[in-house]
């Protein structure tokens, strides 16, 4: 996905996560799903991967419970608990809104991942820098401020100040949090004043972008707007009726069979176009 144009990369992610979030499908969700684990897979490195994808299953799991056992409508009752009836219709839409909230998480945290500061400057430097310097700094902030909590928070517990009692730990706790908005204030004040310094707010100044357009962006705004147009226009279509008694709709079937095909195609592009670079790339290695 880095090889694509910054503008690309935020229609493609905007098309696969307002249908997900929109779409009252378990099948269409879980098409989206799939398309979202697959990117954050491609994307993300391996460390911590595994712990990441429990989480999100935590997730998914505490709000399909939850939402039965809080919600007692439907007409088709599971069981009983405390002579409040667990229905399926409850069940069914706590899955199906557990797997849309899921989706769109992993959806974001992967754009999160791919949109680097860079990325975000080079689509909004031109229509605000001062927005655009806001958004860069925040998107930068809060990863060098978490390193930063982190480089503190060991110093303290090699200075041998602070004891192991529970008063001892609040005290360090309050301390490292004392030296992280300090320290947080004053890089936020330097960056501010080194911007101002080398004329960010002067007219008609200009900025370099190493971003250029392709053939392939094009073809992926294309299928990311095809998908979302596709997906919002027939989700009225395919979308179930949970409550009072499940009711998939008679249109549905073709509605939800077009709407996940062009998903799975918006998503299966990009991957498709990586791995196709990684082989010629291995080739070229091979041939040198």
């Amino acid at each position: 996905m880095r090889s694509f144009h910054p503008a690309a990369i935020l229609v493609f992610f905007a098309a696969m996560t307002i249908p997900s979030m929109i779409a009252n499908n378990p099948v269409y969700t879980a098409v989206s799903l799939i398309g979202a684990v697959m990117m954050l897979l491609l994307n993300r490195s391996r460390s911590g991967i595994a712990r990441e994808l429990a989480g999100y299953f935590v997730i998914f799991a505490a709000m399909s419970l939850l939402n039965p056992i809080f919600v007692h409508r439907g007409s088709t009752p599971l069981l009983f608990i405390n002579g409040k009836a667990v229905t399926l219709e409850a069940t069914l839409y706590g899955i199906c809104s557990a797997m849309r909230l899921v989706t769109a998480v992993i959806w974001c945290r992967s754009f999160s991942i791919i949109m680097t500061s860079d990325r975000i400057f080079c689509l909004t430097g031109k229509l605000s820098p001062k927005i655009s310097a806001v958004l860069t700094m925040t998107v930068r902030f809060i990863p060098d401020m978490i390193a930063q909590g982190r480089k503190i928070s060991s110093y303290s517990r090699t200075s041998g100040k602070f004891g192991d009692s529970a008063y001892d730990r609040l005290r360090r706790a309050l301390s490292v949090f004392s030296a992280l908005v300090t320290w947080s204030i004053e890089s936020a004040v330097m960056t501010a004043d080194s911007m101002k310094a080398r004329g960010f707010e002067l007219r008609g100044r200009t900025a370099y972008s190493r971003f250029v357009w392709s053939a392939e962006d094009f073809v992926l705004i294309a299928l990311s707007g095809a998908s979302c147009a596709a997906a919002v226009l027939l989700s009225g279509r395919f979308n179930l009726q949970f409550y009072p008694s499940l009711n998939r709709p008679a249109s549905g079937t073709a509605a939800l069979i077009a709407a996940s095909a062009a998903a799975a195609a918006a998503f299966l592009f990009p991957i498709i176009f990586t791995l196709i670079i990684e082989s010629r790339r291995g080739r070229r290695n091979e041939n040198n």
